[in-house]
């Protein structure tokens, strides 16, 4: 018995490398761990055409931290500031790839960055501090707290 045809995943939506911080659905199935993932579709000629989504689900980032740590202006295409009632010992910009695109070490409660040489997209701001009372979650020995900003 011969599947039922659909349309080659979707075409018009469909993007081969997806990025996302929850489960994806791609064709009424359901991804919750990055990989790599093919399906086989068959179009209305009777060919068979396989298909791979490289999906990565960013884990664990989430704004809803209880630090006062605050980022603005959001979105940003120039600067990008960077406040905390306590000392940013370091912070880092990492994109959509999971790749750390900028580090600096800051040793203040502020931080101005240039955003410019970004490409536009969604970007994590991982800012690491050394308190001994931080409120800032814990995590290889270094407390934390990751942010979500837009590069327009």
């Amino acid at each position: 018995m011969k599947a039922k045809s659909q349309p080659l995943a979707r075409a018009s939506n469909f993007k081969p490398f997806q990025t996302t911080t929850s489960p994806y659905t791609w064709n009424d199935t359901e991804y919750t761990e990055t990989g790599d993932y093919t399906q086989t579709f068959t179009a209305e000629n009777g060919c068979d055409s396989i298909v791979t989504l490289h999906l990565n689900i960013l884990s664990g980032i989430s704004d809803t931290d209880n630090s006062a740590i605050t980022i603005f202006p959001n979105p940003t295409n120039d600067i990008l500031n960077i406040t905390s009632p306590e000392t940013i010992s370091e912070f880092e910009i990492v994109n959509t790839l999971g790749q750390v695109v900028y580090r600096t070490e800051v040793n203040a409660d502020n931080a101005v960055f240039d955003v410019e040489g970004l490409n536009t997209g969604v970007y994590i701001v991982r800012i690491y501090g050394n308190s001994r009372t931080s409120t800032l979650r814990q995590a290889q020995g270094a407390k934390f707290s990751v942010r979500k900003f837009v590069k327009e």
